[in-house]
């Protein structure tokens, strides 16, 4: 499946407007097809406020209708994430134009997710019960060239398989970061030879 690539600066200032990440996030956790009432509800804020956001990330692509039901006499429309993935790095200009925007925006998706463990881990009074709630690991692999696209792959992949709810399923907030080293590396060296 291909990504959208946010390229432009209005593509990303309507996915990363933090509202818009906030209705999401709210559709992602549920997984069910929701209405901008219901998700007005959730979020607090007004239907027709969500209704234009809707609009925006349909347009961009990130979310479609499912299907229209009516309900006491009023059409209501059902939306439904895509599933395509979003690539708000990958995206850039040659220029790299706003970089620093879509990395701030990388960041605060992280830090979202962040904070979305530590509550969970703090609210479990049970240490046995953490290992099923969730967890975090950092490290060092070593790969050899073409062994990172494998692995990417092999995540990429398990996350598709599960990326629709299921009878059983909970949902689970997840975040992947690895990059080569090397190109840190390589700029410290750099660094110094000035």
């Amino acid at each position: 499946m291909d990504a959208i690539l946010l390229k432009t600066k209005k593509e990303l200032d309507i996915y990363m407007n933090p509202r818009r990440q906030q209705l999401l996030r709210a559709m992602r956790l549920s997984g069910i097809p929701m209405t901008p009432k219901q998700i007005s509800d959730q979020l607090g804020i007004s239907a027709s406020a969500v209704s234009y956001h809707i609009k925006l990330l349909t347009e961009l692509g990130v979310l479609a209708i499912d299907h229209v039901e009516v309900i006491n006499g009023i059409n209501a429309t059902f939306y439904i994430r895509t599933g395509t993935p979003v690539s708000f790095l990958n995206g850039m200009e040659e220029d790299q134009e706003g970089l620093e925007n879509r990395l701030l925006m990388a960041q605060s998706l992280l830090a979202q997710i962040t904070e979305g463990y530590f509550s969970v881990i703090r609210q479990i009074s049970d240490p046995t019960e953490m290992q099923k709630t969730g967890d975090l690991s950092t490290g060092i692999v070593h790969l050899k060239p073409g062994e990172a696209q494998k692995m990417f792959a092999y995540f990429h992949q398990f996350i598709q398989e599960h990326y629709e709810p299921a009878p059983g399923t909970h949902p689970w907030e997840l975040a992947l970061i690895a990059y080569d080293t090397n190109h840190q590396t390589r700029g410290e060296d750099h660094d110094d030879q000035k």
